[in-house]
């Protein structure tokens, strides 16, 4: 058993964990840069403005998903096939498909939400302030739906780092540029929005040139294209629904807290939010290059390997993830004052998504393995029916708790979705993520947590400083780091972090 689980980490994984430490860095970095944008907004519109951006920014995202049309996902699994094929025609065909239908589809969904603006911000969210920003973001949405596509094309050949390039460093970057020349100029909201208009335009010019880069037959007329159309969209169509659900547990918490509460809470709640999806960075890193990865094991039906895989990067995933989560716990209410002395307040919230995530970093890879396996329909059903669940949740918990309820409801959603997809992964796919080490993270993890929260209330110490703040987080990661070393590394932890150690040197 040992032999055949340590045959996990040979070239795939160390190309995952080489690329998803590329990934990894620059989404350390970009979500540093939007949250510093975040931070920059909020203090300078305080609780309230910042709200109404919130909940025009939600219904930006969710509209967004609807125009991709599922076809992210389509591409990443469609390329990493017909490329493995050498079959430069499909592949072009691909992209040029998945083009035209996002753009149309975003035209279309602009101008309707351009159209409907007024109406929904009088009628269903009694916020009339809320018209021109969404107007504002019905223009952005055709651009960044394109973006979508060019940087998950580049994705498709299993390079990660162009995605990565705009969507955590150029992306945010210019957004902040942006938003302080604005607000330089005396623009407040409006400045904002300027700023997300400005970036959604050249965010498309450079996608393009990076995915011409990568794939340079794209404009190759002696290539022809072949369009796969019935295929592709036969795989792609569940994933509109999928894709349009999954965004909506993450963002029906602030939907319905703007149709219950007022934009104060919507705006503090934002704050919570927005930190606490710094936890699923590790994650998100993974995802990117074991997708391909994936739709390619089980192409060539090595479903032995890709078990093996699974089990190693779900516990890196979760090993890497939770000292960020224990450090978010910890410090709850000194990062949200970062917001201003009012957004402290959404600590208990931030604390609650947290854990959330923390559940979802052990067994969040499971969604991709079933859709990439070919299974987008049954992951359709699945978070069809949580989305329904979520929603009846939120209605119930946020007029009795607030922004704790609109948390419990996120967190409790996101949890039932992986435990029915891990269920149906094993029956299915006789696939599962965990082994007998996995608890070895979830030990040193408890343990640092419990140590540092018996010495904060031991010593009565309360985390108002930077300087404070700056020696536990190194306290944390020498305490965390000490006792997994202690329970003693696999040989597959070795296997990575030789690896890790010799790219280091190589560079230098």
């Amino acid at each position: 058993m040992e032999n055949s689980e340590s045959r996990a980490f040979d070239n795939d994984i160390i190309a995952i964990a080489k690329g998803a430490g590329i990934a990894f860095v620059c989404i350390i970095i970009g979500s540093g840069l939007r949250y510093l944008f975040q931070v920059i907004v909020a203090r300078n519109m305080g609780p309230e403005l910042f709200g109404l951006f919130f909940l025009g920014f939600a219904i930006f995202k969710v509209s967004s998903m609807i125009t991709e049309l599922g076809l992210p996902t389509g591409i990443l699994r469609f390329i990493a096939i017909f490329d493995g094929e050498q079959d430069k025609s499909r592949v072009k065909g691909t992209i040029y498909l998945s083009i035209f239908a996002v753009l149309t589809a975003g035209i279309v969904v602009g101008v309707l939400l351009f159209v409907l603006a007024g109406t929904l911000s009088t009628r269903l969210f009694h916020k009339p302030e809320l018209s021109p920003i969404l107007k504002f973001f019905a223009f952005v949405i055709p651009f960044t739906s394109v973006t979508t596509i060019l940087t998950f094309s580049t994705q498709g050949f299993k390079i990660i780092k162009y995605k990565v390039y705009i969507r955590e460093i150029f992306e945010p970057v210019l957004r902040i540029l942006g938003v302080v020349l604005f607000f330089f100029m005396g623009f407040e909201l409006m400045g904002v929005m300027f700023a997300y208009v400005l970036v959604g335009v050249l965010a498309v010019l450079l996608a393009f040139y990076y995915l011409k880069k990568v794939f340079p037959e794209l404009t190759d007329c002696s290539i022809r294209p072949i369009y796969e159309t019935k295929k592709i969209f036969a795989f792609s169509w569940p994933l509109l629904f999928t894709y349009l659900l999954g965004p909506l547990l993450l963002w029906t918490d602030t939907i319905v807290l703007g149709l219950l509460r007022n934009t104060e809470e919507v705006g503090i709640y934002g704050a919570a939010q927005r930190t606490g999806l710094l936890a699923s960075i590790v994650i998100s890193s993974f995802i990117a290059l074991f997708a391909p990865t994936i739709a390619d094991l089980f192409n060539r039906e090595k479903i032995s390997d890709l078990n093996s895989l699974l089990k190693g990067v779900s516990k890196w995933v979760f090993a890497i993830n939770l000292p960020l989560c224990v450090w978010l716990i910890l410090f709850s209410k000194f990062i949200l004052n970062l917001f201003g002395p009012d957004f402290s307040i959404g600590s208990h919230a931030l604390v609650i998504l947290v854990l959330g995530w923390i559940v979802h970093s052990s067994m969040g890879l499971l969604g991709i393995v079933l859709t990439m396996s070919g299974r987008s329909k049954l992951h359709l059903i699945n978070t069809s029916s949580l989305l329904l669940i979520n929603v009846l949740l939120n209605f119930y918990l946020i007029p009795k708790w607030g922004i704790a309820g609109a948390a419990l409801a996120t967190a409790a959603s996101l949890t039932l979705v992986d435990l029915v997809t891990l269920i149906e992964v094993y029956i299915i796919l006789n696939l599962v993520p965990f082994r007998r080490d996995f608890l070895k993270p979830l030990a040193a993890g408890v343990l640092t947590l419990a140590s540092l929260s018996i010495f904060t209330k031991t010593l009565s110490i309360t985390y108002n400083s930077y300087l404070k703040v700056f020696i536990v987080s190194l306290f944390i990661i020498i305490l965390y780091g000490g006792l997994y070393m202690l329970l003693r590394f696999s040989e597959e932890d070795k296997i990575i972090i030789n690896t890790i150690i010799g790219k280091i040197r190589a560079s230098k």
